[in-house]
């Protein structure tokens, strides 16, 4: 373990605890895992509008049960803020978490009244938190708590998702690194004011802003927060605050199984006293059956200058753990970091991709094959030397087809098992990991055979869409009405994103031309309605393609997101769910919240447009080749034909399963619909598409690439009667030159004939293309 030691001393005695244990409650004796946290008041509404209640009372439901904490709820009455008041001041709350709308509608209540009481809470060490600050109304009652609360509102046009400002606050930062997208307005603050700004949008404007005040502060943010995140960094800022204490930096690393590290930078609060202490830094690891492994060293700190603490770790345990990381000093304890995770055990094992599902006809056609993923994640096995052995078993024990057997030759692969065609119904692929003949691991996973007519919608081993036996490659619109789905079907699109607010209109006026919707209830959360009601429509719409889960999710919505995702897949076989990111960081923690993972770069006119490739090449990479990659390229209206080619042409060489703009109509003069001097550029655009599609649909000589000064980007595939395609996309703002005698699929090319963009070519020789050209060739 390694410290760094200080030169001075103060009054905190700090104890740092990182711990591992089974996290099946009733395991273990010795755990010290917390118990519920419920010093938490929710505030909510009690605003109704045609009869839909907007109160937001369930807002933090999800992020709670996700952290195992409870809360009490309070309503935007006289009864209930009374109540709310008593127990803050008999101490039984820490945080008040201010909803959405509260407060908001026709006959609010006199908040002020209540204002010395609330400052005599944060004074006394308690946080006033406030989301979805962008309403006067939800405002006005801060300046009865102190004057200095004072915010008005400004509508924003901020493009971007908002920033940190730096240096980064802990509110932000510990233990979880929070990041929001912007929203349609941003937070005022007077002259002369001492709030600390700690995000802002990309017009430079606060959007999250917190005020200490006493031992407690207030909290205002412009965005709409519902995380576990967020909660955790409430509480711990609280605790720390409450101890005299802040931090400069946290490092949490990915907990995996071996070594790993833990840091953090410690500081005094401003105003406290200074004195001089000893603490000691312990790390203990449990699993609730041995005996707790302790490592202890004695240190000095100092609150002359920032402490860092470096805490070393090796993680041995596996399966679902509780790690924990708390500081304890003053008589006072901070659990800076409590989660449950799971690590991997040293075999992991899972059938086909899409949910274990094998479809009947898929089957017959792959000779009887599929794909069964195996990953082994060692901690002081060595993997030259281990073999592996998989097969599938009928529900009775019965092995079906041929077990596969080999080598290990590394930590993840994808190993083919020939099962046949059996009948459907639910099998078992079970897996064994071997060294020098004794076995190491075992596993199991299930295997789902279904019929064609149990699956409608199905995602093969290429990651592309089957519908009713037939691959597909969606080329579609959002935001569209039933009214102009004729419209959408002269282009040629053959899919569209509908809204469930249009009733049933929203299915059978696609399905006359033929048309695919992407399907999206009007939900917030993963309750079995939203399933139910799916399994209902499945039944009378065929041309349902996907379900749409949570739009653009953030980490403060991931749990909403992951239970509106799980509730579709309990009722519903036939089709998969449709995500959309817009948060490349979060790429790698989104990808599972859908069947499909789609991005929606949209860089033009502020950002160079070859934000599309990076976007699509960051999603392949979070997938890790598991799930369909869409992309979903703007077309606001204002671009001009040749950036809108370059757009979808750089989600086609970048290998997407699909298409769909957004959007025909987002009100005003937003959206395709208002600028028809854009359609005959989007027919055309729509059709070479679609006659790629067969050729972008087939895996067999696909190959992705990009010139060596990434100017260029290009694609070769090739249809399954052998027509080959070299399609090319320059995204820069410059004119760009591709060596065609350097790319190794042209070797034995004797002509390039033009298809689409451009004349035909001399494969020997060089291309150049103009800002935004695009050009496909057939290889001849």
């Amino acid at each position: 373990m390694r410290i760094i030691p200080p030169t001075h001393r103060t009054t905190f005695w700090l104890v740092v605890f990182l711990l591992a244990e089974a996290a099946l409650l009733g395991l273990a004796q010795e755990s010290q895992a917390a118990e519920k946290y419920n010093r938490l008041a929710v505030l909510h509404g009690v605003y109704e509008s045609s009869g839909n209640k907007n109160c937001h009372h369930d807002e933090f439901d999800i992020a709670l049960k996700d952290l195992g904490w409870e809360a009490k709820k309070f309503a935007s009455t006289k009864n209930d803020m009374d109540a709310l008041m008593v127990a803050l001041e008999r101490n039984q709350y820490d945080i008040a978490l201010v909803c959405p709308l509260f407060n908001y509608g026709e006959n609010p209540i006199d908040m002020s009244v209540y204002g010395a009481r609330f400052r005599k809470f944060v004074e006394n060490g308690g946080a006033l938190i406030v989301s979805d600050a962008l309403y006067p109304g939800c405002l006005k009652w801060l300046t009865s708590i102190d004057p200095s609360l004072k915010i008005t509102i400004q509508s924003c046009k901020a493009a971007r998702d908002i920033e940190n400002t730096h240096p980064v606050h802990p509110l932000r930062f510990l233990p979880n690194l929070v990041r929001e997208g912007n929203t349609w307005g941003h937070l005022v603050l007077p002259a002369g004011h001492r709030w600390d700004t700690l995000a802002r949008c990309s017009e430079g404007a606060p959007q999250v802003v917190m005020k200490r005040i006493g031992k407690g502060f207030v909290y205002i943010c412009g965005p709409r927060i519902a995380g576990s995140v967020f909660l955790e960094n409430f509480r711990t800022q609280l605790e720390m605050q409450r101890m005299g204490l802040s931090a400069e930096q946290f490092e949490l690393p990915r907990f995996a199984i071996g070594d790993g590290r833990i840091a953090i930078t410690l500081k005094t609060l401003d105003g406290v006293p200074k004195a001089e202490g000893r603490a000691t830094l312990t790390l203990r690891a449990s699993n609730g059956r041995e005996k707790p492994v302790e490592f202890s060293q004695n240190f000095v700190v100092t609150p002359a200058q920032p402490l860092k603490l470096e805490v070393p770790y090796t993680i041995s345990l596996r399966g679902e753990i509780l790690i924990t990381f708390a500081l304890s000093g003053s008589g006072r304890n901070v659990r800076i970091f409590e989660k449950k995770i799971t690590i991997p055990d040293l075999l992991t094992l899972s059938g086909p991709a899409y949910r274990g599902f094998a479809v009947e006809s898929e089957l017959r056609k792959k000779g009887g094959k599929i794909l069964s993923t195996v990953e082994i994640a060692p901690l002081r096995e060595n993997l030259e030397k281990m073999e592996f052995e998989i097969v599938a078993k009928s529900s009775s024990g019965q092995t079906i087809g041929t077990p596969a057997k080999g080598k290990v030759s590394s930590a993840r692969f994808r190993q083919p098992l020939q099962i046949g065609v059996p009948p459907s119904g639910t099998y078992r692929i079970e897996g064994t990991l071997r060294e020098n003949g004794r076995v190491l691991a075992k596993k199991t996973a299930e295997l789902i055979v279904l019929r064609d007519a149990e699956c409608q919608v199905y995602i093969n081993e290429e990651k592309n869409l089957v519908v009713d036996g037939k691959e597909f490659f969606p080329i579609g619109i959002y935001h569209i009405s039933p009214d102009d789905i004729l419209k959408a079907a002269e282009i040629g699109f053959n899919t569209v994103q509908m809204f469930s607010w249009f009733g049933e209109q929203s299915l059978t006026e696609p399905a006359k031309y033929d048309m695919r919707v992407i399907y999206e209830q009007n939900h917030r959360s993963g309750d079995d309605w939203v399933g139910e009601k799916a399994v209902e429509l499945a039944k009378k719409h065929s041309n349902i393609l996907m379900w749409y889960g949570m739009d653009e999710p953030t980490e403060q919505t991931r749990e909403k997101a992951k239970a509106i995702h799980e509730v579709y897949h309990k009722y519903d076989k036939r089709h998969p769910t449709f995500v959309v990111s817009y948060t490349p960081t979060l790429f790698p923690e989104q990808v599972d919240l859908g069947d499909v993972f789609a991005v929606d770069p949209y860089p033009y006119p502020r950002r160079p447009i070859n934000m599309v490739s990076e976007w699509m090449e960051k999603a392949w990479n979070a997938t890790k080749g598991e799930k369909p990659v869409i992309c979903v390229p703007q077309s606001f209206g204002k671009e001009s034909p040749e950036a809108l080619r370059a757009m979808a042409y750089q989600a086609v060489v970048h290998e997407a399963r699909g298409i769909i703009w957004y959007p025909w109509d987002d009100g005003g003069t937003t959206g395709l619909k208002h600028h028809p001097n854009l359609h005959p550029v989007m027919k055309t655009l729509v059709h070479e598409i679609k006659t790629l599609s067969p050729a972008l649909l087939n895996k067999d000589g696909r190959v992705a690439f990009k010139s060596p000064n990434d100017g260029i980007h290009g694609l070769f595939c090739q249809e399954q009667s052998g027509k080959r395609y070299l399609i090319l996309v320059n995204p820069q703002t410059t004119d760009e030159t591709l060596e065609l005698n350097s790319l190794e699929a042209l070797q034995n090319a004797k002509e390039l004939r033009g298809v689409f963009g451009t004349a035909s070519a001399n494969p020997k020789g060089s291309i150049t293309l103009k800002s935004y050209q695009t050009c496909v060739f057939e290889i001849r």
